[in-house]
This record gives structure tokens, C-alpha cells and sequence, in this order.
């Protein structure tokens, strides 16, 4: 790696990694909930989406400042400004907009961060555990043929993609009703988590391309006298 290479910093891939998986995979904790209680009160997708993204974005938050605080480093008014930001839009949300009881606000917010946070780790361990398992299975299978035919990480994150769309599929199918959501109305989460998921490595191949670094060692132009 050359002196001048830029790699993106650890807390803006944790971050994108963190939102862009939680956005993927609400379409399925969405649908879950809507098989589940059927004739409650569920909320839209996009409703879902946003606050499933900001419960991640302040588990985020309260996770980086606890590392700076535990390594006596970075500032952290940044990450306390932001967590109260969150925290009271959260209550506003609650008592003013969805019109529910102050005084349960503080367990069912810190239950529904919980259950949120959970079970994105979880479905993030499962699709890391499938491409391990399928990255395995094709790099034995190159060492058996004697060749490469598969391109272990390419085609285990293909597949693996291709069983959550397929999950999501099954799961929109098992719908019932005239108020069934359509299947192509569940990709645009799909679409933007892994959007957010490739945001450090677009910003760190862009850096890095020659046409940007020879954009930023091009010579002032020249002035008539």
C-alpha cells in the first residue's frame, strides 16, 4: 500500500455496516411481525425501516463512546449531543405522535432497542456464518478439481443474497388478505442497505483512482504576466 492510499476509518465502516444491515433486513423482521399479529397495529415498512435504523444508529453511538471513553481518547461531546438528540426524539415520537403513556416510554424504548439491536446481530451472525460455510465449500471444491471454477467470495456472498431475497420472497408469499404487500414493494430496503453497506468502499476506491490523485497533484494553471 502506498503512503498516499486512503483506507476508510474503522468507525465509518462499522457504522455503514451496522445501518445497511439493519436496513436489509427489517423487510424480513417486518413481515415476521405482520404473520405474527396479523390483526394488530403493525406499521408501515418505511415506519419500520426508520426506526429500526435509528435504534442501530444510537447502539452505534453509545458502543463508540463507550470505546473512547474506555481508551481515554476522541472527543465525546459529539456521541453525547447525538444520543440525547436521539433519545428525546425517541420520546416525542412515543408520547406525541403514536399518543402512548410517559411513564411506560423509558422500558418499552429500551426494550424495542434491545429486541432490535439482537436480532440484527443474529441475522448478521447467520449471513456471516452461510458465507463462511459456502466459501469453504467452494474453495474444497477448486482444491478437489484442481482448477477455479468458483470464486469463493464472489459466489458465496451471491448465494447467500439470493437466500434472503428467496426468504423474503417466501415470507411476502405466506401473506393473506387485501391488504397483502407486494414482494417488489420490499426491495427498496434491500436496495439502500446495501447501498449503505458499500459506502466506505466507493469513498476508498474514489480516493484512491488515479483520476482523483491526479486531480490533486495538478499543477495550478498558468496566468498571462
Amino acid at each position: 500500500m502506498s503512503p498516499e492510499s486512503f483506507a476508510s476509518p474503522p468507525l465509518l465502516n462499522i457504522l455503514c455496516l451496522s445501518l445497511g444491515a439493519a436496513i436489509f433486513f427489517t423487510p424480513h423482521i417486518w413481515l415476521c411481525r405482520q404473520l405474527k399479529n396479523s390483526g394488530g397495529q403493525n406499521g408501515t415498512l418505511a415506519d419500520s425501516v426508520f426506526k429500526t435504523a435509528m435504534a442501530t444508529l444510537f447502539a452505534v453511538t453509545v458502543l463508540s463512546f463507550l470505546n473512547g471513553l474506555s481508551i481515554d481518547a476522541g472527543l465525546f461531546w459529539p456521541e453525547i449531543v447525538m444520543a440525547c438528540l436521539m433519545m428525546t426524539g425517541a420520546f416525542i415520537y412515543h408520547c406525541y405522535i403514536q399518543k402512548r403513556s410517559f411513564r411506560n416510554a423509558p422500558k418499552k424504548l429500551a426494550l424495542f432497542l434491545l429486541r432490535t439491536v439482537l436480532t440484527v446481530l443474529a441475522l448478521v451472525a447467520a449471513t456471516t456464518f452461510l458465507i463462511q460455510t459456502f466459501m469453504l465449500g467452494f474453495a474444497v471444491l477448486n482444491v478437489n478439481f484442481n482448477g477455479t471454477f468458483f470464486q469463493p467470495v464472489r459466489d458465496a456472498t451471491f448465494i447467500t443474497g439470493a437466500l434472503w431475497i428467496g426468504a423474503l420472497y417466501w415470507l411476502c408469499e405466506r401473506q393473506g388478505g387485501s391488504g397483502a404487500v407486494k414482494f417488489h414493494q420490499l426491495l427498496w430496503p434491500l436496495a439502500l442497505g446495501l447501498l449503505i453497506i458499500m459506502i466506505p468502499m466507493l469513498a476508498q476506491n474514489f480516493v484512491n483512482s488515479e483520476e482523483f490523485q491526479d486531480s490533486r497533484h495538478k499543477p495550478p494553471p498558468l496566468h498571462k504576466v
